[in-house]
């Protein structure tokens, strides 16, 4: 317990850090922001207001995934997770799937549990709150039996590769893939399912967990690591995973030179918020900051 503690703190430090140098997103024009970062859709550049077709979406390749991941972001007020039912064409079998996103550390969570201290639960392969919404979430919405892949940027990939690694979820469902960007390895042998961990050069997150200790080299080696063409560094943990000519070789669900592809049907999306705690409500409006004059000041830094 002490070791645990220790490289809690370890972490607690090496995040704090890093954020320090992650420079503020105030803007004056919220929806270009959003256009950027946050949605997708059918065609490149992504569409503002692709979360209100209700047509048949194809992702061929994994940063076209991540970009429909991140339609499941509080700051879109769409909430923490998504769930999309649709189909993933791989080696000449279509298989009906449900693709379950998450989303990462909100640095300003508005009383959602997708903060700092789920983080460092899931870096130690602790249970969080975090997970815990997930786990009700999946089991309130997708039925028994169903095959799931899971996708998660940062903290979100940390929690599908614990929620992979469950051993009531394993049995409940068939789990056949896992698709990370920016996370580092988590529960190393307990994931059913193959997992797929995209990692930007330059992104320290991905070894923020207790296997840079325990086992460095499968920390190091077990990922698919590219250079995105992303200014500042820091920046790559976000940005870093939208460069399409970095990402271009990797199929859907993140195998190099693979065939995958992703058929997801958006009028099946449910999206839902991170609150474990029913006395505690989210204003799915907070993520807008403005100053006592009615300014608009800036937005909170999500990753």
């Amino acid at each position: 317990m002490k070791m645990k503690k220790l490289i809690a703190l370890l972490l607690s430090v090496f995040v704090m850090a890093a954020f320090a140098v992650v420079p503020s997103f105030a803007a004056t024009d919220v929806s270009s922001w959003l256009e950027k970062n946050v949605t997708v859709g059918a065609g490149d550049p992504a569409d503002i207001n692709a979360r209100n077709v209700t047509g048949t979406r194809t992702c061929k390749k994994v940063y076209q995934t991540f970009r429909y991941t991140q339609e499941a972001h509080p700051i879109s007020g769409q909430g923490c997770f998504s769930i999309t039912k649709g189909t993933l064409k791989q080696n000449g079998k279509n298989t009906t799937i449900y693709l379950i996103a998450s989303h990462g550390l909100e640095t300003s969570s508005f009383g959602q549990d997708n903060d700092l201290i789920s983080c460092l639960y899931a870096g130690t392969e602790q249970t969080s709150a975090y997970l815990k919404d997930m786990i009700k979430i999946v089991k309130d919405n997708v039925p028994k039996n169903a095959n799931i892949i899971l996708a998660g940027h940062s903290l979100g990939g940390m929690v599908s590769q614990q929620f992979a690694a469950n051993k009531s979820m394993q049995k409940r469902y068939n789990i056949l893939h896992v698709v990370t960007w920016g996370s580092p390895l988590i529960c190393k042998g307990q994931i059913e399912g193959e997992l797929h961990r995209m990692c930007s050069a330059g992104d320290v997150v991905p070894l923020l967990s207790v296997n840079t200790v325990k086992d460095f080299d499968a920390q190091i080696n077990d990922r698919n690591r590219e250079e995105a063409d992303v200014i500042p560094v820091i920046q790559s943990h976000v940005d870093g995973y939208n460069d399409k000519d970095a990402w271009k070789d990797y199929d859907a669900i993140g195998v190099k030179n693979g065939s995958a592809v992703l058929k997801m049907k958006d009028d099946t999306t449910k999206r839902f918020y991170a609150v474990a705690d029913n006395d505690k409500e989210y204003n799915g409006s907070a993520w807008a900051a403005f100053d006592n004059n009615g300014n608009w000041t800036g937005v909170s830094v999500l990753y």
